[in-house]
């Protein structure tokens, strides 16, 4: 399922590839021929990862579906969630990566379980929902180091650009510290995994450039944030350096992002305009409507500032109609993931208060089970007439029963005293006090009519013994 990057390692444009898998899809059910048909299938199952297409995707879920093919669904749902995230369609790609997890996790296929849920950490992270984006990208690196850590070195996951993905969350949170720790763990594991050179020769300049974008990218973001140019223009320069055509469509507004501020950075306003300009074309090339707004802003001011009053107007004009159409879906999206969010958290509410109820409900079950059975003991030793036992034994037995009942009680009233006391420790340590100072009278009462019946069982026994023994000396005798 990575032929879509090989492809692009080996210089194939990889949206042509895309196009001619959509094209395919969209033909499919017209087909008659059955092994042709079958032919094509193969070809979308192992390269699901290669569509770009919403529609398509869609398309081949429904065909997966006929086919009762739950492996290639769950690649298909989670995959579909990662095209969805750069559409800002978050809802659903939520909900497609979920779903994706949860087939994969059947499958038990520890690399596309990490990939998806560092996925999901992306989404939380774009819709600034950052402690659910830590969230699912430490899990997703926790994942891949229990994995790595029962393999050897040429069969482990890659992981740095997991790392990469917690330092970019700590940016944008302005603790650079932090970021600046995972960006050094995602270099260290780069530098460990990966050689240049043998990149070179297997033909993985795409790899390369991936790798070094993503850490450039963080380097140079985290020292402007630190107020050291000097730094930060040596790392957008490694940037400015690398073909932006050679990048994946996902990194392409952090490639603009670099070319503003290495704009900004230029001594020379015509190099200042020409990377404003690349920015502009990159953004218009692959419609990046957020940032044709921002780097047609950016010309527009250079223009006025050098009386260009055509070019100026042209470029105020392009920013006027992008930026209203950026600001429009950017209240729309808010709107959206406001209510998004408050759905997810009542999902998880719901998801915790369940398997909350779960638990206790296990939990009231032993309870019950511990009672029973000590309570059948404690009888089955008092109404014994062959066993003697001492009253600690049954002392003993009657405290722990004693405390299995306290915990069976506190077990039962626990979600009605949190919701009347607000949760309150002190307030519940009190109820739970008064509760056990009830129930020790009753306690008390109940260990002297046991020691008593107890007493008189076993003098009973002792009689019952000494008459036996004396008749069989008598009859000795």
């Amino acid at each position: 399922m990575r032929l879509g990057i090989l492809l692009l390692a080996l210089g194939v444009n990889c949206y042509s590839f895309a196009q001619d898998i959509d094209s395919l899809i969209n033909i499919h059910e017209s087909i008659s021929n059955k092994e042709e048909k079958q032919r094509n299938y193969k070809i979308f199952r192992k390269n699901i990862d290669g569509i770009k297409n919403t529609s398509s995707f869609y398309k081949l879920m429904d065909i997966f579906t006929k086919a009762a093919d739950d492996t290639a669904l769950a690649y298909c749902m989670g995959h579909l969630g990662i095209t969805l995230h750069p559409e800002g369609d978050y809802n659903n790609a939520l909900y497609f990566l979920n779903m994706g997890i949860e087939g994969v996790e059947k499958l038990k296929d520890t690399a596309t379980i990490a990939h998806f849920r560092k996925e999901m950490g992306l989404v939380f992270r774009t819709i600034k929902n950052y402690d659910e984006a830590l969230k699912y990208s430490y899990k997703a690196i926790s994942i891949i180091e229990k994995y790595n850590s029962t393999k050897n070195y040429n069969s482990r996951i890659e992981t740095s650009n997991y790392f990469y993905v917690v330092s970019r969350i700590y940016l944008d949170l302005n603790k650079l510290d932090s970021a600046e720790f995972y960006l050094q763990k995602g270099l260290t594991e780069k530098a460990h995994r990966y050689n240049e050179d043998s990149l070179r020769k297997n033909g993985r300049l795409a790899t390369i450039m991936d790798l070094n974008f993503r850490s450039y990218y963080l380097q140079a973001f985290i020292n402007l944030k630190r107020k050291d140019t000097a730094l930060a223009r040596t790392y957008l320069q490694k940037i400015m350096d690398i073909p932006p055509d050679s990048l994946i469509l996902y990194v392409l507004d952090r490639y603009c992002e670099s070319c503003f501020e290495y704009a900004k950075l230029q001594n020379n306003k015509l190099s200042s305009l020409s990377f404003l300009s690349l920015a502009f074309n990159i953004a218009k090339k692959y419609d990046l409507k957020e940032y044709i707004a921002e780097s047609s802003r950016y010309i527009y001011e250079y223009y006025l500032k050098n009386n260009n009053r055509d070019s100026s107007l042209h470029y105020l004009q392009i920013f006027t109609l992008y930026s209203d159409s950026v600001n429009n879906a950017k209240k729309n999206s808010e709107i959206q993931n406001t209510a998004f969010l408050i759905k997810w958290e009542q999902k998880e509410k719901e998801e915790l208060q369940k398997k909350g109820e779960e638990i206790r409900n296990r939990n009231l079950q032993y309870s019950v089970i511990a009672i029973f059975l000590a309570i059948l003991l404690t009888i089955f030793f008092l109404f014994s007439y062959t066993i003697i036992v001492s009253s600690t034994f049954i002392k003993i037995i009657g405290t722990i029963t004693f405390l299995l009942l306290f915990e069976f009680i506190n077990v039962v009233i626990h979600p009605y005293l949190s919701e009347w006391l607000h949760e309150s420790p002190a307030l519940m340590l009190l109820a739970l006090v008064i509760i056990a100072s009830l129930l020790a009278p009753f306690y008390n009462k109940m260990e002297h009519f046991v020691k008593e019946h107890l007493v008189e069982k076993n003098n009973k026994i002792r009689i019952a013994n000494a008459k036996k023994v004396l008749k069989e000396f008598e009859d000795k005798s």
